[in-house]
């Protein structure tokens, strides 16, 4: 499917197993702000692994036990898989580059090893004829040559020599004075943003070269702070009513409506979304953060209902087996 990147894109296995080893374990995309668990080395998504975390408290690979007080940035991972996604598509382009000149070098050594044979098998066949004789100002000739051919050198030789003067010689100049302009009027040198006011000044009688303008100083722009949001504790989830939950949400201007249970599965996210979106180096402000909660929600909600008009209704098969039964 286009626009869907697969190790598979590659044809050789070392760049297939190179561009597996580059992706999360969980999600198998690129690592996204990758984070490594200092119980087993292993490395994840920050999401996908405080997700699993969230879940169960051990490594989701290797099953070692392990704690989200257990994660690190893995930075140096985070830089080759910038710089991997830079040069894939490269990378592709010439895998795909280099086995079409190689199928083309094949085909073109087949071919000329056909005419070999063919030109073999047609000189064995062909009588053999007496060598051409050479005429006999030959002899004279060859021995002007090695005249004319001293002359010829001398002349290469100063013609190049006089070239590469000349080419050093405007070098030169350039580099002495690589911003300069000369002034058509009095042959002066000055920098090109005074010209104009130079040349008018000229064609009165100033020839006098008018200071270069000073660049204004453009004020730096102050970033403004990114608003990550407001950071979440970690709660007992038993220990709290639906009214403790209600404001607890509402503090971090979190939605409050739904069950209880509900409103403990959108804080345990929010918590999860909220430090991984802190591991990150570059944040998002809150406003998207909470988009991306909102979508999450909206998935979990359409899961559960699937789930729920997938399964059997007890009361309703209960009261089916009593009307066969009995009626």
């Amino acid at each position: 499917m286009e626009g869907i990147d697969d190790p598979l894109d590659f044809k050789a296995g070392e760049l297939q197993t190179l561009d597996e080893n580059l992706r999360c374990p969980i999600c198998k995309e690129f690592y996204d702000t990758a984070m490594i668990l200092s119980t087993c080395s292993h490395s994840f998504c920050a999401i996908c692994i405080r997700r699993s975390l969230a879940a169960e408290q051990c490594c989701p690979k290797c099953r070692t036990p392990s704690h989200d007080s257990k994660l690190h940035n893995n930075y140096d991972l985070d830089n080759v898989i910038h710089a991997w996604k830079l040069s894939r598509k490269i990378i592709l382009d010439l895998e795909q580059t280099t086995s079409i000149q190689t199928e083309q070098s094949t085909t073109a050594i087949e071919q000329a090893t056909i005419r070999t044979t063919t030109t073999t098998t047609t000189t064995n066949d062909s009588p053999l004829l007496p060598p051409p004789r050479l005429p006999s100002s030959s002899s004279s000739t060859s021995a002007d040559a090695p005249n004319h051919k001293s002359n010829f050198t001398e002349q290469f030789q100063d013609t190049s020599s006089s070239r590469r003067s000349t080419r050093l010689q405007s070098v030169t100049s350039l580099s002495e004075n690589p911003d300069l302009v000369t002034c058509p009027i009095c042959q002066q040198k000055m920098h090109m943003e005074v010209l104009n006011q130079h040349v008018d000044n000229c064609l009165n009688g100033d020839s006098t070269i008018p200071p270069r303008p000073t660049k204004p100083v453009i004020p730096q722009l102050v970033e403004k702070p990114i608003n990550t949001g407001k950071k979440p504790i970690k709660i007992v989830y038993d220990m709290y009513k639906e009214k403790d939950l209600r404001r607890l949400l509402r503090d971090l201007d979190l939605p409050n409506h739904g069950d209880k249970s509900q409103m403990v599965w959108r804080y345990k996210e929010y918590v999860t979304m909220y430090n991984a979106n802190m591991d990150s180096p570059d944040p998002m402000d809150i406003t998207k953060l909470m988009r991306q909660l909102h979508k999450a929600e909206s998935l979990q909600f359409s899961a559960k209902m699937a789930s729920k008009r997938s399964a059997p209704d007890v009361d309703e098969h209960n009261i089916l087996f009593y009307f066969i039964i009995f009626l």
